[in-house]
């Protein structure tokens, strides 16, 4: 019942999206959840419900995701100091909810949320460049933080070199990471059709397992010290839903006393997802990798 349900939303997603195109063409009314791109324009609010920290994004999926990764970077500030360069910073909007400093550097691809995030971030340096090839000395930062970006990107082991280039002996390298996982979740709540459509829409070019990255991240000469697998499928499946293009059609007509009700709920599924996911079971994971001194 569970999967042909999910059938029939990813059917009707799909129709939703192409009647979409037909009719605005290169306006489609898709969800902002890739994490590239520009998300917005300005700085947006964090509430802190039952221990989550939920950042006030635009629908309830994209804040739902991204308050998993909210809550563990603001876990894990006190080794966000420093000299801190935010690879694959967008608009800068994520960095500034999850409590990066108004003065780490930036640096993405995308000139467009570069410019957004000099507008947002007027005090911090956002750099244009490749990741896998970046524009700084060797040694020139203390900590390197980077969300929901390496899944994005063509070449995984020459980007962990670079950061470790770049990095101070004892530098950190924290990061989370959308793994091969999702797209099991994806395929066991949809079907192949499904899981296709929203890979390509989310633009996840890498889909590793926890063990390969690992062995990249060793490779290339970082020690891990921490790992978190969260995001079990349960909550893949809530979110599944709330990415809905049609359900967010209908959730944009919520009373805000209905919003603030779901959101005291889903945050409830964030903190069983961040301490009570099984392991090799969850569809992103979160590492502190360090440059050893030696």
């Amino acid at each position: 019942m569970i999967k042909s349900s999910f059938r029939l939303l990813g059917l009707i997603d799909r129709t939703w999206l192409y009647g979409r195109s037909l009719k605005f063409k290169s306006c489609i009314d898709s969800p902002k959840t890739a994490g590239a791109g520009v998300q917005g324009s300005q700085k947006i609010s964090v509430l802190e419900v039952n221990g989550v920290f939920w950042p006030c994004f635009d629908t309830l999926a994209h804040s739902f995701w991204r308050s998993q990764e909210v809550t563990l970077f603001r876990r894990h500030a006190q080794l966000i100091q420093g000299r801190v360069l935010d690879l694959g910073c967008g608009d800068g909007i994520f960095g500034d909810a999850a409590g990066f400093s108004d003065s780490a550097c930036g640096i993405d691809y995308d000139q467009d949320s570069l410019s957004v995030r000099r507008q947002i971030l007027p005090i911090a340096k956002s750099t244009w460049g490749d990741a896998s090839s970046m524009p700084f000395a060797i040694a020139s930062f203390d900590v390197v933080v980077s969300n929901s970006v390496l899944e994005h990107l063509p070449n995984l082991d020459a980007v962990f070199q670079e950061v470790f280039r770049i990095l101070s002996p004892g530098g950190k390298f924290l990061f989370t990471m959308t793994i091969g996982e999702f797209s099991n979740h994806l395929l066991a709540l949809g079907g192949l059709a499904d899981k296709i459509h929203l890979i390509s829409l989310f633009g996840h070019l890498q889909e590793p397992s926890t063990a390969e990255v690992q062995g990249q991240l060793s490779s290339a000469g970082f020690r891990v010290d921490e790992l978190i697998e969260y995001q079990p499928i349960n909550f893949s499946q809530i979110y599944r839903f709330l990415q809905s293009p049609a359900l967010q059609f209908i959730e944009r007509r919520f009373p805000a006393s209905l919003k603030s009700h779901w959101i005291k709920t889903l945050s409830k599924a964030v903190t069983s997802s961040l301490s009570k996911c099984p392991s090799n079971e969850g569809a992103c994971i979160w590492i502190t990798a360090t440059k050893p001194c030696s």
